[in-house]
């Protein structure tokens, strides 16, 4: 039985987590490729387990990188997504073989129109975009929304994104 939507598991660290989310018809497993991050994964970590796992997208989270490294960190690691937490590199790395997560912060954009403008603006380069909320108060303001839910299903339902 598949899924109705597509199931990413994030910042995996081990081998148990990562065998885990992958015989939970996860599509997606994805990796802190990020020094910054506490969850970053190290090299003979992410190769062990690469090892192991086969059947999912991979998927290398980035931070503030720049477009070399994560360049690079596609081609080691043969990674089949990249998902971008900053917006910077999505033009750029439109060039590269790995197809492009773009992960939004909700609160990040000062109203509804910023975020269609964005979407708009890049949807062409980006194959799945992931929004995310970080805190309780920005949580219960879109689960209360529904105007707003519904314009961003309209909305991406009319760019086929």
């Amino acid at each position: 039985m598949s899924l109705i939507t597509n199931l990413k598991f994030g910042e995996l660290t081990n081998l148990s987590d990562a065998r885990f989310a992958a015989g939970s018809q996860a599509n997606f497993l994805g990796f802190s490729l990020d020094p910054d991050s506490e969850n970053y994964i190290e090299h003979d970590d992410l190769n062990e387990i690469l090892g192991w796992i086969e059947g999912v997208g991979l998927v290398g989270e980035f931070g503030k990188q720049d477009f070399e490294e994560i360049r690079d960190a596609i081609q080691q690691y043969k990674l089949d997504y990249v998902q971008l937490n900053e917006t910077e590199h999505f033009f750029s790395l439109s060039k590269l073989k790995a197809q492009i997560i773009q992960n939004l912060d909700l609160a990040t954009f000062r109203d509804r129109e910023e975020l269609e403008y964005f979407i708009e603006d890049s949807y062409q380069n980006i194959t799945y975009y992931m929004f995310s909320i970080y805190n309780d108060e920005d949580l219960e303001a879109f689960l209360n929304d529904n105007d707003f839910k519904k314009r961003i299903k309209d909305f991406t339902d009319d760019l086929n994104v």
